[in-house]
């Protein structure tokens, strides 16, 4: 994290999100924003005439590793990724247990915030950056979940879950079946103890609200052939007394009859080929359209990349829709199949059963604790340098090798020898 200080009152726009990453601050007062964002303001500003002076939160942070939290307030920052939001939710859920009078801030994105958690029964606040040093420097603890899981490429790297409670210190809260011996904590002898007869088995957190699981039935209804009789609301809601934070049954919750497929990962080298997909989509109608209607989810900048796959006949196309109502269809469906990414942890959330595709990582890197994922993993023989554990969003790169052969291909060579046949006969298994 960084200080961030200018003479003039300026906005800065982050470039490719929409209004609510607009970030404004105000003449000569200091705000705390993320490191990799920290050049562009600088260089938008001095365009703007505007003075601006950077330093670094290191001698104001008082980093957060275990100690009591009873009465106190925590600032956590984890990062920008959907799916890692939804883990370190399930973090702060975990803490939150353990220290029920403490108060959570979880600073964000503001299209985060505003996509992903606004509105949503939460065990924290959210709170956005540019966040003003006074807020700051009002929390006991701060803590900073960068480079937990995709700058680490070591070969013994804990999965993320215990990486994330390592970093928070209560690692000896993980069930003991995963999680290594934890090391020695701090001693703080006023720490109220763990035990283990209570166990807490880490997941991520749901985002849905009513009216997004409302909306589920409503669009399954209206773009299932089979048209709304085959979707029937429950008969009673959730408790009004359970936890707001804690999973539950929706109040519409609609017989599973639709299985979901979603196109993409964050970047192409955790994503199912194009080419693959477009088998794998026909071998699924072929194989299930009689029994469940196929829902292909994607993003408006998957259309091209995968145009040959989104014509295949008997699929339905969810690319026009807002990011919790395409985990709301995830979270009614009888089954997701996905690559490593943000809808398979929301999936686990909701108890959706899952096949899960693994080349670059291992399911044990991420979902090793998640009891409805069906792993299936790519052949290692297929790079000599699997897992490579890479992440590779930028474009057009995807693959590592891409930036030493540009005849290289972007997708995974592990990953794509998964088939499609494989799939579908997995699927076959838990349906």
């Amino acid at each position: 994290m960084k200080f961030v200080t200018t003479s003039k009152t300026c906005r800065f726009g982050v470039e490719g999100c929409d209004n609510s990453s607009v970030m404004d601050f105000l003449a000569d007062q200091t705000y705390v924003v993320p490191d990799f964002i920290t050049h562009g303001i600088a260089c938008e500003m001095r365009e703007l005439s505007g003075h601006v002076r950077i330093s670094g939160t290191g001698h104001y942070i008082r980093p957060y590793c275990g100690q009591d939290l009873r009465g106190k307030r925590l600032l956590a920052w984890r990062g920008c990724g959907i799916g890692d939001q939804l883990m370190w939710a399930g973090l702060l859920v975990a803490i939150q247990h353990r220290f029920p009078t403490c108060q959570i801030v979880n600073l964000c994105a503001g299209n985060i915030a505003h996509h992903l958690w606004a509105g949503a029964d939460l065990p924290f606040q959210t709170a956005t950056y540019p966040m003003p040093r006074e807020e700051w420097d009002a929390c006991d603890y701060h803590l900073i979940g960068d480079a937990l899981c995709e700058a680490d490429r070591e070969p013994d790297q804990p999965d993320v879950w215990t990486g994330m409670f390592r970093r928070a210190g209560i690692e000896n809260m993980l069930p003991d079946a995963l999680s290594p011996a934890p090391s020695s904590p701090p001693h703080h002898s006023t720490i109220p103890p763990f035990h283990h007869s209570t166990p807490f088995t880490p997941a991520p957190l749901t985002p849905l609200r009513q009216v997004d699981r409302l909306f589920a039935h409503e669009w399954l209804a209206s773009h299932s052939p089979a048209g709304s009789a085959g979707f029937q609301p429950a008969s009673s809601p959730p408790s009004p007394s359970s936890p707001p934070f804690e999973v539950r049954s929706s109040t519409f919750d609609v017989r599973r009859s639709h299985l979901v497929w979603q196109l993409s990962a964050s970047s192409p080298i955790r994503t199912y080929s194009p080419w693959a997909t477009a088998d794998a989509l026909a071998l699924l109608v072929a194989t299930f359209a009689s029994t469940h209607d196929i829902i292909v989810l994607g993003t408006r900048r998957d259309r091209e990349e995968f145009a040959t796959a989104l014509q295949t006949p008997g699929i339905i196309i969810a690319d026009e829709l807002e990011l919790r109502q395409g985990m709301a269809l995830v979270a009614a469906a009888a089954a997701l199949i996905a690559p490593d990414s943000c809808m398979g942890h929301l999936a686990q959330a909701e108890n959706t059963p899952t096949i899960s595709l693994w080349g670059s990582f291992l399911p044990q890197d991420r979902v090793g604790y998640y009891s409805v994922h069906h792993p299936l993993v790519g052949d290692p023989a297929a790079c000599d340098r699997a897992p490579c554990r890479a992440h590779e969003p930028g474009k057009p790169q995807g693959c590592p090798r891409c930036g030493e052969d540009p005849r290289a291909c972007r997708y995974c060579a592990v990953l794509a020898t998964i088939t499609p046949a494989a799939i579908v006969a997995k699927l076959q298994e838990i349906l």
